[in-house]
């Protein structure tokens, strides 16, 4: 897999033994499974909190509000200029409001 991408919980349930990638802590709550995978583990740090929130503001301006999780996920997969791979299409929002967001739709 590709060095930079974020595999979300969707993608993740559908992964194969012996694929590699990144994923965030949120996403493995979400599916610990995952935790036998082989993957790199991204923990948020203040400034990902930071950009959530400011996410979260402009997406509730223009009534488009995501998952609080989601946007989490998002200010990291950002903060890193880290592509994330997703099957919500709701992270189009997201992209939308900031040009920074690289995102993967499958």
């Amino acid at each position: 897999m590709e060095e930079g991408k974020v595999f979300d919980t969707n993608i993740l349930m559908k992964f194969k033994m012996g694929m590699e990638g990144k994923t965030t802590i949120i996403n493995i709550v979400e599916y610990p499974k995952a935790l036998g995978y082989n993957l790199e583990i991204l923990i948020p740090v203040l400034d990902d909190y930071n950009k959530a929130i400011k996410i979260m503001d402009l997406l509730l301006k223009i009534g488009k509000p995501i998952p609080a999780a989601d946007t989490i996920i998002a200010a990291m997969c950002i903060n890193r200029h880290l592509k994330l791979v997703t099957k919500d299409k709701h992270f189009k929002s997201v992209a939308s409001i900031d040009n920074d967001f690289k995102l993967e739709l499958v």
